[in-house]
C-alpha cells in the first residue's frame, strides 16, 4: 500500500512486491516468469480509493489453473509473451479505466513441491497459440495440451482440471481439447 502524509487518495497492490510502483497515478506491477503456483501469489490485483472509500481490488492478470499428482519443476508456454509488466489507471471511484502490458517472457516456471492445485498468472491479454507444459523431475516430458488457439483476457481463468494422466501416458498424449474439459470463467 502506498501512503504519503496528508494523502487523500490511496493505492494498494496484492500481493505486495518490491517491483510494484506508483508513478503519476498509475500502478505498475510485474507478472513474474518464476512463480510459486499459489493462488495468493497469482492473484495480482490493485485498488484505488479516496480517504472516505473502501479499496476494491481489480485483477490485473489472466490465470491458468491445473491439478497435478506429480512434483518437480513445471514450465508453461503458449506461443506468446506471458510474463512482463502491467500498468493500470483507475478513475476517482476506483474503477479500472485502462491498462497496458509489456511482455518480457514467453515461458513461466512453477515449482511443484507436491501434488495439488496450482495457479499461473499471465499478462492480462494473451493470444494463446497452444498450451504447453514441460515437467522436469529426473527426466523431462513435454505435452502440448491443446492446439486450439484462444484469447485470454484480464480476470479470466482457464481451468484445465487434472493434467497428471497426460504426463503418465507413453508416449505423452498430445492433441486437441476434445477429450479434455476446459472451464473458462471471469473473476
Amino acid at each position: 500500500t502506498y501512503v504519503s502524509e496528508g494523502a487523500q487518495t490511496f493505492y494498494a497492490v496484492h500481493p505486495s512486491s518490491e517491483t510494484s510502483t506508483l508513478v503519476d497515478g498509475k500502478v505498475n506491477v510485474e507478472v513474474p516468469s518464476v512463480q510459486d503456483g499459489t493462488f495468493s501469489s497469482a492473484s495480482i490485483a490493485a485498488a484505488r480509493a479516496d480517504a472516505d472509500d473502501f479499496l476494491v481490488f481489480r485483477h490485473l492478470v489472466s490465470f491458468v489453473e491445473f491439478t497435478i499428482d506429480k512434483c518437480g519443476t513445471l514450465t508453461f508456454s503458449c506461443g506468446s509473451d506471458i510474463a512482463g509488466g502491467v500498468t493500470a489507471t483507475f478513475d476517482e471511484d476506483g474503477a479500472l479505466l485502462d491498462y497496458t502490458q509489456s511482455g518480457s517472457g514467453d515461458v513461466i516456471t512453477v515449482d511443484i513441491p507436491c501434488s495439488g492445485t496450482y495457479y499461473i498468472a499471465l499478462l492480462p491479454e494473451v493470444e494463446m497459440e497452444y498450451l504447453s507444459f514441460t515437467l522436469t523431475n529426473g527426466s523431462t516430458t513435454e505435452y502440448i495440451l491443446s492446439t486450439k488457439p484462444r484469447t485470454m483476457t484480464r480476470g479470466k481463468l482457464i481451468g484445465l482440471g487434472n493434467i497428471t494422466d497426460r504426463f503418465n501416458a507413453q508416449p505423452p498424449l498430445t492433441g486437441g481439447v476434445e477429450d479434455l474439459e476446459i472451464v473458462e470463467f471471469d473473476w
